[in-house]
């Protein structure tokens, strides 16, 4: 399968809390980002959060416009994360199915996301069309 490495930025963060408890608080955000390297492009993406006092957990919609490897188009992708306190961090990014349009007609595929100390994110998209 084909890979894509490079770097992103997340601009624009709009989050508001629409829920609070003592079992947790619900936020949700809408951003943007920009991806630098293999891939080049924008997305928008929305994001339903929870944090309660040791942990916390995100899902999430964002649709991608780029390209890659010379190909054009959009394509959806669904995040689902938790991190525990003192645990691991569990990270899941898929394609939709059939949320390909132009060039990423049939995309099928994976985006692992990194985020180093210096809060710089990075991207791996591992893809087949």
């Amino acid at each position: 399968m084909p890979e894509a490495e490079g770097t992103f930025q997340v601009h624009n963060w709009e989050g508001e809390t629409y829920e609070e408890s003592e079992g947790a608080v619900l936020s949700r955000a809408s951003l943007t980002k920009t991806f630098e390297g293999d891939f080049q492009g924008t997305s928008t993406a929305e994001l339903l959060m929870a944090e309660a006092k040791d942990a916390r957990a995100y899902v999430g919609m964002e649709r991608i416009d780029g390209t890659v490897h010379g190909i054009a188009g959009t394509f959806v992708v669904m995040h689902t994360a938790s991190q525990v306190m003192n645990g691991p961090d569990v990270m899941s990014v898929t394609v939709v199915p059939g949320s390909g349009t132009a060039g990423f007609i049939g995309i099928s595929g994976s985006l692992k996301i990194a985020v180093s100390e210096d809060g710089a994110h990075s991207y791996h998209l591992i893809y087949e069309i």
